[in-house]
């Protein structure tokens, strides 16, 4: 069998703090999560791309979690990649989608996400901020990629994934 690389920057950070990109609209934290809360020209750039390029690519990357207020590095080590399997929100934004040979959207509830994450203790909250952060940020991020990138629609696969 082949190798088989995942390749998802994780937990790049959301912050302006950390990011350095502008200062979130107070009024709209989806809107700026959406636009910001991952770096994938970076991602793309420096880890994607090379490795499907070459096959392989050794890189240190700032990364951090949820409620980090600095990133930490992260070195990604991949040698002889046939396949590169990236996994993420808001990868099907029109700038990105060229990169894949193949795309599958993952299509879950927002009422099963939200029971799986609060199960999980999602990014390490409690129940309570877990379904605030969704109602409040992630949902409605959702909401922007669904209406504007058309996932369920450019995917080549859709794999419903609701069992709860």
């Amino acid at each position: 069998m082949k190798p088989l690389a995942l390749a998802s920057m994780p937990e790049i950070p959301t912050s302006t703090a950390r990011s350095g990109a502008t200062a979130p609209n107070r009024d709209n934290y989806a809107e700026h999560f959406y636009e910001h809360a991952i770096r994938f020209d970076k991602m793309f750039e420096q880890l994607i791309l090379p490795l499907r390029k070459n096959r392989e690519v050794s890189l240190i990357a700032d990364c951090a979690d949820a409620k980090a207020t600095s990133y930490r590095k992260h070195r990604y080590e991949f040698r002889s990649i046939d396949i590169a399997l990236v996994e993420g929100i808001f990868l099907f934004k029109p700038a990105y989608r060229h990169y894949f040979d193949l795309t599958a959207w993952i299509d879950c509830s927002f009422e099963c996400a939200l029971q799986r994450a609060t199960a999980r203790g999602q990014k390490g909250l409690p129940p309570t901020e877990t379904i605030r952060a969704f109602g409040t940020i992630y949902f409605p991020a959702q909401r922007i990629h669904l209406g504007r990138d058309n996932p369920r629609e450019t995917a080549d696969y859709i794999v419903v994934n609701d069992n709860l």
